[in-house]
């Protein structure tokens, strides 16, 4: 069978992934497939590019890729609005590998403050800080934070059910226009 990669023209000729494919390969194999500018002129800009075996295709996009960039756009403009309402969960990637420490932690020690192990809160405590008072930090913003991705899953379950569910073109952009516009 034929390894299939899909691909959209941007402005400038070049191609790129279509979001949300998952064969889509990376950016790096783009410049294999030069396209002639001129060849591609009057072309719907829609159109998609198909790799079959080393081979470039140009085809117009089926409602199936075109729901898969709309839920790849859908999910972007989450990340988005996630990002401006909560840049203070910007955290640094080592920071965030250690949430589950940190979280496991908080709770023993909620659990039972007098026996609870907690070296990584202890070893990680500002001066003047408690155990107490970084525990209690550490569940507020797991709250926080939970409470704020539980809207966002919820969100971009619905926003997949219901791209998923339109029958035309039209239908997944109506759709997807107004689930963008209802997250600013």
């Amino acid at each position: 069978m034929a390894q299939m990669y899909i691909y959209r023209r941007k402005s400038d000729g070049r191609l790129e992934a279509l979001a949300g494919i998952s064969q889509a390969r990376p950016e790096a194999d783009y410049d294999r497939f030069p396209v002639d500018r001129d060849q591609l002129a009057g072309r719907d800009p829609n159109q998609v590019f198909q790799v079959i075996d080393g081979e470039l295709v140009a085809r117009a996009p089926s409602l199936d890729d075109i729901k898969a960039a709309a839920v790849a756009q859908a999910i972007a403009a989450l990340e988005a609005a996630f990002e401006r309402k909560w840049p203070a969960y910007q955290f640094a990637r080592f920071e965030k590998d250690t949430w589950n420490i940190q979280l496991a932690e908080a709770r023993a020690y909620q659990a039972d403050p007098e026996h609870a192990a907690t070296p990584w809160l202890s070893a990680t405590l500002k001066s003047g800080e408690t155990v107490a008072e970084l525990a209690a930090k550490v569940l507020a913003n797991h709250q926080a934070f939970k409470d704020a991705i539980t809207g966002l899953i919820l969100a971009r379950r619905t926003a997949e059910a219901r791209i998923e569910d339109a029958t035309t073109a039209e239908e997944v952009q109506q759709y997807l226009t107004a689930f963008i516009q209802g997250l600013d």
